[in-house]
């Protein structure tokens, strides 16, 4: 099993900061769903989806993982 991040628009794969790709071999693979999003919040994406690759090669094994990304809380100042 495989978590990536899949561009909603392009359907590319997250492979690295400077590229995406259509293969879902070359993406990086986060290992954890809670990984893949603390990097989406970092990074400040939108428009991805976190999606589990159950078995290489089938594109109906690639599920969307229902992942709501808010911003991170506001401090207060006092």
């Amino acid at each position: 099993m495989k978590i990536l991040l899949q561009q909603t628009g392009t359907a590319l794969y997250f492979k690295t900061l400077e590229s995406w790709t259509s293969n879902s071999n070359q993406a990086f693979d986060f290992r954890y769903a809670q990984r893949a999003r603390n990097f989406i919040r970092e990074q400040h994406l939108s428009d991805v989806n976190v999606v589990m690759v159950l078995r290489e090669g089938l594109p109906d094994n690639i599920v969307p993982l229902p992942f709501q990304i808010s911003p991170p809380p506001r401090q207060s100042q006092i």
